[in-house]
């Protein structure tokens, strides 16, 4: 608190990414964790802005993913749902670039999928949609691409579905449509059959019709017909039989 973020973040540099992983290394997460806690949300935001995405990006290299998903871990999602408002979107966005997608998705690989789902809840729509939007479309399809599909049908599997299908309409057809482009049909696909046609129909029936169809609109005929090839037969009836017609 005497220091000053730019006092401590002037240590940091000098100290280095290597140094300081085998300092936070020897406190654990747990540790760790209760230090952000005591920092608080806000000062603790302030370090890592003035940090920069660069250091704190070598930072998170030299800890590695599970050490740096076990300390998110130790932390909690209310603290760490605290911590990402503070960064706002737009810094959390190069945060993420600074890491690297690859990085990026061991990390949430590490920290696994039901407590990902919890994050996300925690996040809420607006935060969440405010990250998915900074990150952009091209960036979020990476990174699903980097997590597999079975992971993220996890994600959403945790966060349920009236809580998914808020998230989507807080995306909108247009961010929505945009996503499924850039996934393409083939990852868009192996993610509604990991999610099975009862969650995938319940979802559709979440969302409604009308944000259903402005999906399909803005991610374009071509991509629907070679998604729902990739889906396959089974796939798409099985879906349709579980109540999406009623949608």
């Amino acid at each position: 608190e005497h220091l000053s973020p730019a006092t401590v973040t002037e240590v940091v540099r000098t100290m280095g990414p290597e140094l300081t992983g085998d300092l936070v290394r020897e406190f654990g997460p747990g540790f760790t964790g209760s230090l952000v806690e005591a920092f608080g949300p806000a000062m603790t935001a302030d370090i890592v802005r003035k940090f920069g995405p660069q250091l704190t990006a070598a930072l998170v290299r030299d800890f590695g993913p599970q050490l740096t998903a076990d300390v998110v871990h130790a932390m909690g999602p209310q603290l760490t749902n605290q911590l990402v408002a503070e960064f706002g979107g737009h810094f959390t966005s190069q945060l993420v670039r600074a890491f690297g997608y690859p990085l990026t998705a061991e990390v949430v690989l590490a920290m696994n999928a039901p407590f990902t789902g919890n994050l996300v809840a925690a996040f809420g729509p607006n935060l969440t949609g405010s990250v998915v939007e900074a990150i952009g479309p091209e960036g979020v399809a990476h990174l699903v691409e980097g997590m597999g599909a079975g992971f993220t049908a996890g994600i959403v599997q945790q966060l349920g579905v009236t809580p998914t299908a808020a998230l989507v309409a807080r995306f909108g057809g247009g961010l929505t449509g945009a996503l499924v482009q850039n996934f393409g049909p083939a990852l868009t696909g192996r993610i509604v059959r990991a999610l099975g046609p009862d969650l995938t129909g319940h979802l559709a029936l979440a969302m409604g019709s009308s944000l259903t169809a402005s999906i399909v609109d803005a991610a374009g005929v071509d991509r629907i017909g070679a998604l729902v090839g990739e889906m396959g037969g089974a796939v798409t009836g099985g879906w349709w039989r579980r109540g999406t017609h009623a949608c």
